[in-house]
Parts: structure tokens; sequence; C-alpha cells
């Protein structure tokens, strides 16, 4: 799929005033944006073995995606690639035609 929606990022921590320059970037018929979709923290932290809180055990799950991008061509970079691919593709659907995408992501 062509992808022509560049995304826009902004990751600050709670409280800093995101979600109003949020509101004034959406205001522009050329952006589009959603709530903090949160869709790259788990994917960017899935190869972490700690500071995540989940109902599995996190350092097993990190093992297996590293064994298993040992047998991908160009191993990490190949994941990575397709990680991208995924969510640069995710973006481009949620920005229904505008030529950007604006993702907001509060971090502590």
């Amino acid at each position: 799929m062509a992808n022509d929606t560049k995304p826009i990022f902004l990751l600050s921590t709670p409280r800093a005033g995101s979600t109003l320059l949020q509101r004034i970037l959406a205001s522009h018929s050329k952006i589009s944006t959603t709530p903090e979709p949160y869709l790259l923290l788990p994917l960017v932290y899935s190869l972490k073995n700690n500071g995540i809180v989940a109902h599995y055990h996190q350092p097993y799950v990190a093992k297996g995606i590293s064994d298993f991008c040992e047998s991908l061509p160009q191993t990490i970079q190949t994941y990575h690639a397709h990680i991208r691919e995924f969510v640069l593709s995710l973006y481009s659907q949620a920005a229904c035609g505008a030529p950007f995408f604006f993702g907001q992501d509060s971090v502590l």
C-alpha cells in the first residue's frame, strides 16, 4: 500500500499541554489525529526485559521475539522495518486522506 501520510509525533509528560497542542493542530484541514493511541509504546517495548507490567512474563516474550528475529533476514532490522510499515499503514488509514497524522503519547 502506498503511504503518503506523514506522521507527526509528540511525546510528552502528562499535564504538559500536549492535548491543547493536539487540539490546535487538529483544527488544520491537513492534519488528522485521534486521542492518544498508545500504538507505538508496546511495540517499542516488546524487546525490553523490565519496566513493563503485564499478565504474562515479559522477559520470556522479549527472548522469544529476539530469538525469532534471529531467523529473519537482517534480524532485528527486518523486525523494526515491519513494525514501521505496520504503524504507518494504520496511521495512514486513521488519517482518512489527510496528508499528516498527529500521534500523541504521554510518557512517564
